[in-house]
């Protein structure tokens, strides 16, 4: 009896502590996602540099990935098996032994710190829109988004994991399941990220995490990736609606107007969003509640094959 208990104290123990450290990483990257905008928002570049100076071992960038590394032997244990020349820089050092050091080469297989994917400017323009309006915005970060997914190569796409965060200071505290203006403008952000996560996920076999930060939703960061359920052959027949009737993907086609406009969506028109497109009840869901099913807004938006495009 006492064993057990033992047992049974143990298994929580190591519980809380898995669901600890789980907690505290989600915690720690918000953390440092904000500092590093602090950072590029409040520091001059020369300041910047002289910080980033310190990221690298060596003088050229240090390439991100596991295959940069180049081995060093000692001139006796230089071989043709080897495949190594005179040319290749070495250093001498005990018989037998082996080290290895980063590589000054650049492999085209590598995403380097100074990629056009990992540069900031790329992809966060649409703060420059936001004086614009919501619907302009919403238009932006799927623009950046977009022109971000069709610049990864498929020779290294199964190898990157790219996480999403929606970082979010809606003023109403809300629940999971709440309806308000918040709930509406979370899924025009949604509506932002389907078609850039969906090409990413299914056309290029990247590893995806969507992380939303808000403090009134959560005190901590949520995983929202599994709202993003749609099936690869799902995928497949909404890409193939958007081709059969020539018509051009944009998330405007399903922007809820907060004002309550009948143009182009009337706020009623949301559940039907959240329902038949993408299986919520709420925005703020963290997992799908319904499947996706054929509607009116689901592979494609049935108004759009009846009058066309939808005019900006």
């Amino acid at each position: 009896m006492r064993n057990s208990r033992i047992r049974d104290l143990q298994e929580e123990q190591c519980r809380l502590n898995v669901d600890f450290e789980r907690q505290l990483q989600q915690h720690a990257q918000a953390d440092s996602r904000q500092l590093a905008d602090m950072m590029r928002t409040k520091l001059p570049l020369e300041l910047r540099e002289l910080l980033y100076k310190y990221l690298y071992l060596e003088d050229a960038p240090i390439p991100v990935g596991s295959y940069h590394f180049t081995t060093y032997v000692p001139e006796p244990l230089r071989s043709e098996e080897t495949n190594m020349t005179h040319d290749e820089p070495f250093i001498l050092i005990p018989e037998g032994a082996t080290r290895q050091d980063h590589s000054i080469e650049r492999d085209e297989n590598i995403v380097y710190p100074d990629s056009r994917l990992l540069d900031p400017a790329t992809y966060l323009t649409f703060y420059d829109n936001l004086h614009d309006g919501e619907k302009k915005l919403v238009q932006s970060i799927f623009d950046a988004l977009h022109d971000f997914s069709s610049h990864v190569r498929p020779a290294i796409a199964s190898q990157l994991h790219v996480e999403f965060c929606m970082m979010t200071a809606y003023k109403e505290p809300v629940d999971e399941d709440g309806h308000n203006r918040d709930n509406r403008h979370h899924l025009n952000l949604l509506e932002a990220l389907r078609v850039p996560v969906y090409m990413l996920k299914h056309d290029l076999g990247v590893d995806i995490t969507i992380i939303h930060y808000d403090e009134h939703v959560s005190v901590f960061p949520r995983n929202v990736t599994a709202i993003f359920q749609l099936s690869e052959d799902k995928w497949s027949k909404e890409k193939q609606a958007y081709k059969a009737a020539d018509i051009s993907y944009s998330p405007s086609q399903y922007y809820v107007d907060i004002r309550g406009s009948t143009k182009p969506f009337a706020l009623d028109d949301s559940i039907k969003i959240l329902y038949s497109r993408w299986g919520l009840s709420s925005a703020f869901n963290k997992e799908c509640k319904f499947s996706i099913r054929e509607s009116e807004v689901w592979p494609i938006r049935q108004d759009l094959l009846r009058s066309g495009p939808m005019e900006e």
